[in-house]
C-alpha cells in the first residue's frame, strides 16, 4: 500500500516505481528469470459487480499497454494472458480514493493474493478499511513531505532549458537554496514542497518563455499567496488550452459553487436543481406541444380539414398538460435508477402497481367514454393501465456509493429512460393508430384515409410519447436540459463529461466513484473568491 495525503504524490511514486523496475528488467542477464512487469491500471475502470480481477487485469491491461494485447504466435493467447499464467505481470493500482467507499470496498474483497501495488489517500483507505475490510499481511509506505533540494531537482528536470541547456528554473533555485533564501522564502519552500504545488509551478513555468524568478518577486511571499499564485497560474494554463478560454474560468468558478452546495462533490443528476422551471416548462411546451400539433395537423390534412387552428390548438393543448405534469415534480434531486427487469421476490409490488394501473385506466376510460365513445375510451385507458403498472416495475434505484464513474451511473439512467419512454411510446402509438384505423378516421375521412390517419397518427404519437417521457419523467431529461440551458448563456460547455474530465487530467478535479470533486480543498476555495 502506498498511502499519502492529497497532493502528495503517490501517482508519481507509482510511475517513478515503474521507471524502476523497467530498468531492473533490462539490466537482469539473459540467463536469469526476469522480474515481474509493471502496468499502471486505473481502479475506476473495473466494474467489480459483472468483471472478476483476473479478467479485468488482462482486458485493462492490454488496452493500455498495446504490447500485451499481441497474440503469441503459438498459443493464440494475448500476452497479458501468459504473462498472468508465469506469474509476471505486476498490477499497479490507482486511484482507489476515486471510487466511493462502497466500490472500494467490493474491490479490496474481491483482489487476489498475488503481489500488487495500491495507491490511495491515507484517510481514504482508513474509513474503508474501519469500516469493511482491510488486506492482512501488506506493506504500508507512507509518502511524507518531500526535502527541499529533492523539489528543486525535480523543478529542473521538468522546465524548461535556455540554448546553453542550462534550466530556466536555475537563478531562482540558486536563490531559495541560499541561507538567506530559506529565511526570506521559507513559505514559498513550504508550499513547493507539497508535490501538487511542485507541479502546478513546474506546469505553470513549462514554456520557454516563462520566467520562474516571477515566484521570488511575490509582494507578500505568505504560503497563502504562494498557493494563490501557483493556482491561478494553473488555470490559467488549462483554461487557455480550452475553447473559449477567456470564460473558462467562469465556467470553473460555477462548478465550484455547485460543489459546495453539495458536500463538495458534483453530482450530475442534482445539476437539475440549478435550471430555473421556467426553463423546464419551456422545453417541454415547445417540443411536445410542437409534435404533437405537427401530428394531428397531418392527420387533419389528410381529411381534408383545416389543419392551421387544429396544429395551433394541439401546441396548447399539449404544451399546457407536459407542463402541468412537470410542474408536480419533486424540486428534490431524486438519485439515479437502473433498468430492472427481475419480477420474482417482488409479488407484493407487483400486486400493488397493478392495482394501482388498473385504477388508473377505470378512470381515463370512464372520464373519455362520453368524448371519444366507448371503444376508444377503451383502447386509451388500457394504454393508461399498461404504462402506470409496468413504468415503476422495471426500475431500480442506483447505489450511488456502489457506482465506479459518472459516466456509468448515467448510462444507467439513460438506458433506463430510454426504455421507459420507448414502451411507454410504442403503447400509445399502437393505441392511437387503432382508434382511427378500427373506430373511424376523421370526420368526412373515408376508410383508405382513416388508414393513412392511423398511421400518421400513430407514428406521431409514439415520438411525441417518448419525448415527453423523458423530457418530463426521467432524470436523464433533465440532465439534458441543464446542458441545454448551461450552454445556452455560455456558462458551461454542452459537452460537460469531457471538459470535466479534461479538468481531471490536469489535476483540478478529481472523480471520486459517481461524483466529481476538486482534487485540492485550496482550488475550489480560490475559485469561489474569484
Amino acid at each position: 500500500m502506498i498511502l499519502g495525503d492529497s497532493g502528495f504524490g503517490k501517482s508519481t511514486l507509482l510511475r517513478a516505481l515503474v521507471e524502476d523496475m523497467l530498468r531492473q528488467i533490462n539490466d537482469t542477464p539473459s540467463d536469469r528469470t526476469l522480474p515481474s512487469l509493471p502496468v499502471i491500471l486505473d481502479l475506476r475502470t473495473w466494474n467489480t459487480d459483472d468483471t472478476p480481477f483476473r479478467d479485468w487485469l488482462i482486458d485493462e491491461s492490454s488496452r493500455a499497454y498495446p504490447v500485451l494485447a499481441a497474440k503469441d504466435p503459438y498459443t493464440g493467447d494475448r500476452q497479458a494472458v501468459l504473462l498472468m499464467d508465469e506469474g509476471r505481470l505486476l498490477p499497479l493500482l490507482d486511484n482507489l480514493d476515486q471510487l466511493s467507499l462502497g466500490s472500494a470496498a467490493a474491490a479490496l474483497s474481491k483482489l487476489p493474493r498475488d503481489p500488487l501495488v495500491i495507491a490511495s489517500q491515507n484517510s481514504f483507505y482508513l474509513k474503508a478499511t474501519r469500516k469493511w475490510r482491510t488486506i492482512p499481511g501488506a506493506a504500508v509506505l507512507k509518502v511524507e513531505r518531500p526535502e527541499a533540494r529533492k523539489v528543486f531537482e525535480y523543478l529542473r528536470r521538468a522546465g524548461p532549458a535556455d540554448d546553453a541547456g542550462r534550466s530556466l528554473w536555475e537563478p531562482t533555485i540558486a536563490l531559495l537554496a541560499s541561507s538567506e533564501g530559506h529565511k526570506q522564502f521559507g513559505p514559498l519552500i513550504k508550499t513547493l514542497q507539497i508535490p501538487l504545488f511542485a507541479y502546478l509551478a513546474a506546469l505553470t513555468y513549462i514554456d520557454a518563455t516563462s520566467n520562474p524568478t516571477q515566484l521570488t518577486k511575490l509582494h507578500r511571499p505568505t504560503t497563502s499567496a504562494v498557493r494563490a499564485h501557483l493556482t491561478d497560474a494553473a488555470l490559467d494554463a488549462f483554461a487557455a488550452g480550452q475553447r473559449a478560454p477567456e470564460i473558462v474560468r467562469g465556467r470553473l468558478a460555477l462548478l465550484a459553487r455547485l460543489a459546495a452546495k453539495n458536500d463538495d462533490r458534483i453530482a450530475w443528476w442534482s445539476l437539475s436543481k440549478e435550471v430555473p422551471r421556467w426553463f423546464h416548462w419551456l422545453v417541454n411546451f415547445l417540443i411536445v406541444g410542437f409534435l404533437a400539433g405537427a401530428t394531428t395537423a397531418a392527420t387533419s390534412y389528410t381529411s381534408g380539414n383545416p389543419f392551421f387552428l387544429t396544429f395551433i390548438a394541439t401546441i396548447v393543448q399539449f404544451g399546457l398538460i407536459v407542463t402541468l405534469l412537470s410542474r408536480f415534480r419533486s424540486k428534490t434531486a431524486p438519485a439515479p435508477q437502473r433498468l430492472h427487469l427481475r419480477v420474482t421476490g417482488r409479488r407484493r409490488q407487483v400486486v400493488g402497481f397493478l392495482a394501482v394501473g388498473a385504477l388508473a385506466g377505470i378512470s381515463v376510460t370512464l372520464i373519455l367514454t362520453g368524448l371519444l365513445g366507448a371503444g376508444p375510451a377503451a383502447l386509451i385507458g388500457f394504454s393508461t393501465a399498461l404504462t402506470t403498472a409496468l413504468t415503476p416495475l422495471v426500475s431500480r434505484k442506483v447505489d450511488v456509493e456502489y457506482v465506479s464513474s459518472p459516466r456509468r451511473s448515467l448510462r444507467f439512467e439513460r438506458q433506463l429512460a430510454i426504455f421507459q419512454a420507448t414502451a411507454i411510446g410504442l403503447t400509445s402509438g399502437a393505441f392511437v393508430g387503432l382508434r382511427y384505423n378500427f373506430f373511424g378516421g376523421m370526420a368526412g375521412s373515408g376508410i383508405e384515409a382513416g388508414l393513412t390517419q392511423g398511421l400518421i397518427g400513430g407514428i406521431g404519437m409514439f415520438v411525441v410519447t417518448i419525448l415527453c417521457s423523458i423530457s418530463v419523467l426521467s432524470i436523464w431529461g433533465d440532465w439534458l436540459k441543464f446542458r441545454m440551458f448551461t450552454a445556452l448563456s455560455s456558462r458551461l460547455p454542452w459537452r460537460l463529461l469531457p471538459f470535466l474530465e479534461d479538468a481531471c487530467g490536469y489535476g483540478i478535479l478529481r472523480q471520486a466513484g459517481a461524483f466529481y470533486e476538486f482534487r485540492h480543498r485550496h482550488i475550489c476555495d480560490r475559485l469561489l473568491a474569484g
